[in-house]
């Protein structure tokens, strides 16, 4: 009987070790809190998160997409969920990264992925030539790379200013093209 009763008497204890605990630690977080200006702690104890701005995408891939999206058009987007989850507004699946409206609305059938690395190959051997035009005072570079074996497919790598110029040129060729079939 006596281990039983010695067993409750620690477990009692250790309840009252915990609740004592709680109190001080709120105790003393609340003076830190009032000692360091105005912060005060809610009364359930946690920190509270900082809001986010709701239209401001939380990551860097997020927000190089919304970048790559602007140069499309001044209406484009990224596409939230893009993949499986991702539908267009008739149901069906919506593929790439990004969605241009002016090419939806002129009902020209596109694919835009935008893919940030930590490192690529291209664009450190683009960084490169990048760097070669500015030793040569040159202020206009481009950068081409393909597979060799595969004629195709090409890879342009140029600065943010001829980037937009390009894509200016893309869409509007799209849009001509669009017209024409008309």
């Amino acid at each position: 009987m006596m281990g039983k009763c010695r067993g409750f008497q620690q477990l009692i204890q250790l309840i009252f070790i915990k609740q004592l605990r709680k109190k001080l630690c709120k105790e003393v977080s609340h003076i830190n809190n009032s000692s360091n200006g105005n912060k005060t702690v809610p009364k359930n104890g946690k920190k509270q998160r900082k809001k986010r701005n709701k239209f401001r995408p939380t990551s860097t891939w997020k927000n190089f997409e919304q970048q790559c999206a602007e140069l499309f058009d001044s209406t484009g987007k990224r596409n939230p969920l893009s993949g499986s989850n991702n539908k267009n507004d008739q149901g069906g699946k919506r593929h790439g990264d990004i969605i241009v409206p002016v090419f939806t609305n002129h009902g020209v059938k596109y694919l835009v992925e935008a893919k940030l690395r930590k490192s690529n190959a291209v664009v450190q051997r683009a960084i490169e030539t990048q760097k070669e035009a500015k030793g040569l005072g040159i202020e206009d570079w481009y950068h081409l790379e393909r597979q060799n074996g595969n004629n195709d497919i090409y890879v342009l790598a140029v600065s943010k200013e001829w980037m937009a110029k390009i894509i200016d040129f893309v869409v509007s060729e799209c849009l001509i093209k669009k017209e024409r079939e008309k």
